[in-house]
């Protein structure tokens, strides 16, 4: 880390994060079909919401966010336990 920048490893962290987040819907608008139906699964990972059912889906929405809770749990949670040990 140089004089007045940010650490390698916290902008690691960070766009770990951002592509756990926009992952589940880039995977379900690459899936085969219309636009419309891109759209739906896209909308399903992340509000749980499947337009094809009109229904609320709880699997679909930890599909959507599932990544991005345990990504974020790691990322936050190793440096506290690192820093932990290392007082220690």
């Amino acid at each position: 880390m140089g004089k007045g920048g940010k650490s390698l490893q916290r902008t690691v962290f960070k766009w770990l994060r951002i592509a756990a987040l926009v992952g589940p819907g880039a995977v379900a608008f690459t899936k085969g079909g219309t636009t419309e139906e891109k759209l739906s699964y896209v909308l399903a990972k992340y509000t749980g919401y499947q337009a094809w059912d009109e229904r609320f889906n709880f699997s679909q929405l930890v599909e959507g966010y599932g990544p991005f809770l345990v990504t974020t749990l790691v990322t936050y949670g190793i440096p506290k336990i690192a820093g932990i040990i290392r007082r220690l």
